[in-house]
């Protein structure tokens, strides 16, 4: 396919800012969906799967105008509306794996998922491409953009899922950008139109024109549902700050664990009872990366498979559980593990030790005096 020198520039700019823009907002909204639960959490996956679907559509219809063949072109009704729908539906499938199974390597398969869905896409959006002629495809070409969109893909989710800092999110998005830029142009490189008069356009595809009337709205809803995700994690930010200022001024210990059993809440204060190394403390991590780190620094005798076996099936039975541990350096802590109705349950760790001694205390003065 020739290319027109006068348009081109300026739709590759714009696919490329549209691109841009949904990648972040995408990826902001994905760590909304890892950060929430049950209905919300599941909202927020909709909504970042719509945004990249949306977005990457957008992108790839946007550059495509950017071509002339030099013969008339339109774009069966069906197809591109079903490119539409495979881009949103294979992304949420892909952002689905990465938050439905714990590590690295869900975010992984999840991002070739992602990049699959941006194949799917690009290939179904050519398909709807109806002009006077055959399309021809060079198939290493072909499978080189699927490649590159997965590969891509895959790094952007597993980078997505280190953090939510703006650095980590910025990166991730830049790579989700590469996965739909690298996969378009390589995927263009792949197509050759070869005229053929006896083939006629059928009377219902859109025209460019139509077809650019559908892009803009795809963008203006692009647009929308990046500034809502942003106005809200803004004020969600601001309530986690409020929340964590108040977590980490409470005189106990606090954790809190989903029904995975992954690390969701913790305090300042639980960290610093038992001497743990901050790091481990980061979300997402399990109660029995906890309770080994605990074991390693001597802050913890049991055994840590018996103890969580006991554990998990009071919590299965929606049982309060109470222990008293005690640490290295002497002190005695009482733990109250409360289940939650999601599954989850919340760990209370109070220290005892100076309310024991001076129990104590009382006991012996009462009984030296009597």
């Amino acid at each position: 396919m020739a290319r027109s020198p006068s348009d081109e520039p300026l739709d590759s700019r714009l696919g490329l800012l549209v691109c841009g823009h949904r990648d972040l907002g995408a990826i902001n909204l994905f760590h909304r969906a890892r950060a929430a639960s049950g209905r919300a959490g599941l909202a927020w996956l909709a909504t970042a799967g719509i945004t990249t679907g949306c977005g990457t559509w957008a992108t790839h219809f946007i550059a495509l105008l950017a071509y002339e063949p030099g013969i008339p072109v339109a774009y069966n009704v069906g197809l591109t509306a079903l490119s539409l729908m495979a881009a949103a539906a294979i992304t949420s499938m892909g952002f689905a794996v990465s938050l439905a199974v714990p590590g690295r390597w869900a975010a992984v398969v999840g991002g070739v998922v992602v990049g699959a869905g941006v194949g799917a896409m690009h290939y179904t959006g050519m398909w709807a491409v109806e002009v006077p002629g055959r399309i021809t495809w060079d198939l290493p070409l072909v499978a080189s953009s699927v490649g590159l969109g997965m590969l891509f893909g895959a790094a952007a989710l597993a980078s997505a899922v280190r953090s939510d800092e703006i650095r980590t999110t910025l990166f991730a998005a830049l790579l989700l950008t590469l996965a739909i830029v690298s996969h378009h142009f390589t995927a263009m490189g792949a197509v050759e139109i070869l005229p053929d008069p006896t083939r006629v356009i059928d009377a219902f595809s859109l025209s460019p024109t139509t077809l650019a009337l559908a892009i803009t709205n795809a963008a203006v809803a692009v647009l929308g549902m990046s500034l809502a995700g942003a106005f809200a994690d803004r004020r969600l930010r601001e309530k986690d700050a409020q929340l964590t200022t108040a977590l980490n001024n409470m005189a106990q210990g606090l954790v809190m664990f989903d029904s995975q059993k992954r690390l969701i809440v913790h305090n300042s204060r639980y960290i610093e009872m038992y001497g743990l190394s901050p790091e481990i403390g980061k979300s997402g991590c399990t109660k029995k990366d906890l309770l080994r780190h605990q074991k390693e620094v001597g802050n913890f005798s049991e055994q840590v498979d018996q103890y969580c076996s006991m554990l998990d099936a009071a919590i299965a039975e929606g049982k309060t559980t109470s222990t008293m541990e005690s640490t290295a350096n002497g002190r005695t802590i009482h733990t109250v593990s409360r289940p939650m109705a999601d599954g989850g349950w919340v760990t209370t760790h109070e220290d005892v030790t100076d309310r024991i001694s001076a129990q104590r205390e009382r006991e012996c003065t009462i009984s030296i005096s009597s």
